[in-house]
């Protein structure tokens, strides 16, 4: 099994901007994930796998969410691609679905965990670690997180 850290971030569609925890949000409530042809371990991610969401953008710097892995990464069909609100952008051509899927209202401020997650090496330097979208973790750092 492997942990995931998600990361979603405040979209821009011409003047219009969605805020990041709108898009976890509606991400949520449908159980999936859109990612793009270009994101990092997308052939790692398996059946089971345990993730947890990150919001970033203006208003994040928190994760706010977990789920397991219900179905891994494939393409989107044409109809999904027609049918799909979520896909800020138009640049994500594989789904990730999900079962076991939690929103916390209570949020764990990253700031919080500097200097206790293992993934993140340099504390000052915390948001290099969040960039690539998928970052692999190990399981001591999704418990620590998961747990509060």
């Amino acid at each position: 099994m492997n942990y995931w850290v998600f990361v979603v971030v405040d979209h821009t569609i011409g003047r219009s901007r969605v805020m990041a925890e709108d898009v976890l949000r509606s991400r949520v409530k449908k159980k999936f994930w859109l990612l793009s042809d270009k994101s990092p371990h997308l052939k790692d991610i398996k059946e089971g796998d345990k993730v947890l969401f990150y919001v970033g953008g203006r208003k994040g710097k928190k994760f706010q969410g977990c789920a397991t892995v219900d179905k891994p990464p494939r393409p989107l069909s044409e109809e999904q691609r027609r049918v799909m609100i979520d896909d800020y952008g138009g640049r994500h051509v594989y789904i990730v679905e999900f079962r076991d899927v939690e929103f916390w209202k209570d949020e764990r401020r990253i700031e919080d965990y500097l200097g206790l997650l293992s993934f993140i090496k340099n504390p000052k330097n915390w948001g290099v670690y969040l960039q690539k979208g998928v970052i692999k973790i190990d399981k001591g750092d999704y418990e620590l997180i998961k747990g509060g």
